[in-house]
């Protein structure tokens, strides 16, 4: 996947990067990819940056008159796409001075996108901002703070972050203590460390760079979790910019809807209430689910939802489809709506980005499941992910948001599935290990078939 389309860039977007772990390498693979769609693109800093290479840059603009600097930066747009402009060269570090963060509303006028980098890092993988920094024009609409991964597991020093004193009193790490997933997740989610400065309208998405095995992936997907659930925090990009496809995983906000709304009518009595050492069958759905990187749970329910709903743990969000005889389809649409009549008060940017669709009689269901379907959601773009074990289609479903109209619009009880023969180029089928996303409880000869699995493998289902 590109950053363009993970960062869903606008035209007029003003970008700044703030952080340490790879803002530049960042900001100049955000231009190229913008320039190879025609778009025109000014990059700049607010603080000081190294000179660009060729390979970077079309042009460089040094002028610390703002009118020249418009003026040429204007004319350079008119015969290349991507124009880096500063206000002046500091020899002594061979480094290019910043612009007046007041003209970045100016020199936004002239591109499609400005992109700045807004702090120093001196190299390093991680940092917390000084007092002065960091310098995000007013105009800014999204802020990507950065971290490195390696500096995880290292020592809290000189060598493994800028400014180590301030890392230290922002998380409560010791200089010399190992840094650790607790100390980036405060990082990037205090308002005094990568969230300070941002303007109230900007949506924020950070970034853990620099993962290139199997490991890095593993820890980094422990950082995004304890960030993406930040309100302030639109979605979190893990990447290695250095390779042909930059983001590795888009961590965004996903919802888990249980479809447990129906009347049980082929097994004789609400299958929702079967008992599961000592708790509901619907009721350990969605403890097991609660347990994923999903953002929400929201269970929607129908047939006896008064009796149900006080089966389900405490806080538990839930929603009555009144409807519920017409079809599954009809849950969808009130689960649905539910999950997005609640953005209103979200923060800027920050929307359900994709829906999971749990039934509620899938006892079998284990938080790896559940979590290996998000995960590829997570690793691909705009596509529907189905578990599939030998062949056969099952459950959960994932549905990035670009299908979310279609999915209101569905009828019957078929579901989702429609959309799947609809839209087949769309699919993302994923090999699951054991049948379990295949099976649920219909029937009183479900119902035995399970008895007789958790006889050999765990705990058994009764009926209390």
């Amino acid at each position: 996947m590109n950053l363009c389309d993970t960062l869903q860039i606008r035209r007029r977007d003003v970008v700044a990067l703030v952080g340490g772990g790879g803002k530049t390498t960042a900001m100049y693979r955000l231009a190229q990819e913008l320039a190879q769609r025609d778009w025109r693109i000014i990059s700049t800093t607010t603080t000081m940056i190294r000179p660009p290479t060729t390979a970077q840059t079309d042009c460089l603009i040094v002028s610390d008159n703002l009118a020249e600097l418009v003026a040429r930066a204007q004319s350079a747009l008119g015969r290349c796409k991507h124009v880096t402009l500063a206000s002046g060269l500091q020899e002594s570090d061979d480094k290019l001075k910043g612009i007046d963060p007041d003209s970045a509303g100016k020199l936004a006028q002239l591109a499609d996108v400005l992109l700045i980098e807004a702090d120093g890092s001196r190299g390093l993988p991680i940092k917390a901002p000084a007092p002065y920094e960091p310098v995000i024009p007013a105009e800014t609409t999204l802020v990507i703070p950065l971290v490195g991964i390696e500096a995880l597991g290292q020592p809290l020093s000189p060598q493994t972050a800028h400014r180590p004193e301030l890392l230290s009193s922002l998380t409560g790490l010791a200089i010399g203590e190992r840094i650790d997933i607790e100390t980036y997740t405060k990082l990037l989610t205090q308002p005094e460390g990568s969230l300070k400065e941002i303007p109230a309208h900007a949506r924020v998405v950070p970034m853990v760079n620099k993962v290139h095995d199997e490991q890095a992936l593993a820890q980094a997907r422990l950082i995004a979790r304890g960030v993406q659930a930040h309100e302030r925090v639109a979605g979190v990009l893990i990447t290695a910019l250095t390779e042909p496809d930059p983001v590795i995983e888009w961590w965004r906000p996903t919802a888990a809807i249980v479809l447990a709304a129906g009347g049980s009518s082929r097994f004789g009595s609400p299958k929702q209430l079967l008992r599961l050492s000592g708790e509901t069958m619907l009721r350990h759905i969605v403890e097991v689910v609660g347990t994923t990187s999903a953002c929400s749970t929201l269970v929607v329910l129908g047939n006896q939802a008064e009796s149900i709903s006080k089966s389900l743990p405490p806080g538990c969000r839930t929603v009555v489809n009144d409807q519920w005889e017409s079809g599954i389809s009809s849950s969808i649409r009130v689960g649905l709506d539910a999950i997005l009549a609640g953005e209103s008060s979200s923060a800027p940017g920050r929307q359900t980005e994709a829906v999971l669709f749990v039934l509620g009689d899938q006892p079998c269901l284990s938080r790896d499941d559940v979590e290996r379907i998000i995960n590829s959601g997570y690793r691909s773009l705009n596509k529907m992910v189905a578990p599939v074990h030998r062949g056969s289609r099952g459950n959960p479903v994932l549905f990035p948001r670009c299908f979310f109209s279609a999915l209101r619009e569905l009828s019957g009880d078929s579901g989702g599935r429609q959309l799947f023969d609809r839209f087949a180029n769309d699919v993302l089928e994923v090999q699951m290990s054991s049948a379990d996303v295949l099976f649920d409880v219909d029937t009183p000869d479900d119902y035995r078939e399970y008895l007789s699995r958790a006889t050999e493998q765990g705990p058994a289902l009764d009926q209390g």
